[in-house]
């Protein structure tokens, strides 16, 4: 592992400590994708700054809220970013409250919102929850039982770009009829499909990137998911680098996490998802290489795919575990 990389993981490490003894009864799973992400945003963890913005958002919002429940935290570390939390959070709560009026409330659209306010003024709100709307409605034709709320969030950062709707759906659908081909969980296809559509390239190139790094995982004895985690890895694969060089770097990380406290042993994180923590670690060190258009706003809509892609996943293994 290369001096840059070795850093990289050292401020994982440290983030995510830092995180546990903030937040000491928090899932583990969701504490690492929060631990990530503030490394990917070069954010030094505040810890009474975190706990003034979790005052900040119980006081205002309500135990039902959508900015409550299992998207507290992110959002939380989301007010840490802001130079005035109050402020943030009452703009993320009208930006929700606009994008009700396009879909079905829920603690995505809660966060969606969230992720708007550093994207977009008030005033184009309403155009990208009604492009959104008509994008999540396509999806919902194609795929009627795997669309979900999660979804919601790809619409709206797919309502930002430049393709026709109809174009981005054709495109979705390809990747997810070659996706299917390998036997990958639908659910997590159809949130793949969704990123790789953010990004340049045929989806015969994002697709066959995915399929090479995962099978030179598989290779060299590390056995990665095929459900959700697997959105992570897509992820990474946007960046401009080779994918044998990617899969030495994941294993070099995941070797690495396998001596770390909370990391080894029976009760330590399983290795699967120990593996997906390795891809956010090498994802944040290639974060500059991503195959997007290089618009600023496309690199930060990028961004808050990937950081989607890890919550959901973190979600799903929070389910089932």
């Amino acid at each position: 592992m290369n001096e840059q990389l070795m850093n990289e993981y050292r401020k994982y490490l440290a983030c995510r400590e830092e995180l546990t003894k903030v937040f000491k009864f928090e899932m583990d799973s969701m504490l690492a994708v929060c631990a990530a992400d503030a490394c990917s945003k070069e954010m030094a963890v505040d810890a009474d700054k975190i706990k003034a913005c979790e005052k900040i958002l119980k006081k205002n919002t309500g135990i039902f809220s959508g900015f409550r429940g299992n998207m507290e935290l992110p959002l939380i570390m989301m007010l840490a970013r802001a130079n005035d939390p109050e402020e943030k959070l009452k703009q993320a709560a009208d930006y929700h409250k606009m994008l009700k009026k396009y879909h079905t409330d829920s603690e995505h659209l809660a966060y969606s919102a969230a992720i708007l306010t550093d994207m977009i003024t008030p005033e184009r709100v309403e155009e990208i929850g009604e492009r959104s709307k008509r994008i999540y409605q396509l999806m919902k034709k194609e795929h009627r039982f795997l669309t979900g709320s999660e979804d919601v969030v790809f619409a709206i950062l797919l309502a930002f770009s430049e393709k026709t709707d109809e174009a981005m759906i054709e495109e979705m659908e390809e990747c997810y009829r070659i996706l299917k081909e390998r036997r990958f969980y639908e659910d997590a296809i159809q949130s793949i499909s969704h990123i790789f559509t953010l990004a340049q390239g045929t989806a015969e190139e994002k697709c066959s990137r995915l399929t090479a790094l995962f099978d030179a995982l598989t290779a060299a004895g590390k056995k990665y998911s095929k459900n959700h985690e697997l959105t992570v890895l897509a992820a990474l694969t946007l960046c401009s680098v080779p994918v044998e060089e990617l899969a030495a770097e994941i294993i070099a990380v995941n070797d690495e996490l396998a001596q770390q406290k909370g990391y080894k042993g029976v009760f330590g994180t399983n290795k699967q998802t120990a593996l997906m923590h390795a891809v956010m670690i090498v994802s944040n060190y290639h974060k500059e290489t991503q195959n997007v258009n290089d618009a600023a706003m496309m690199s930060a809509i990028a961004s808050a795919a990937a950081e989607q892609a890890a919550i959901s996943a973190m979600l799903m293994i929070m389910i089932v575990t």
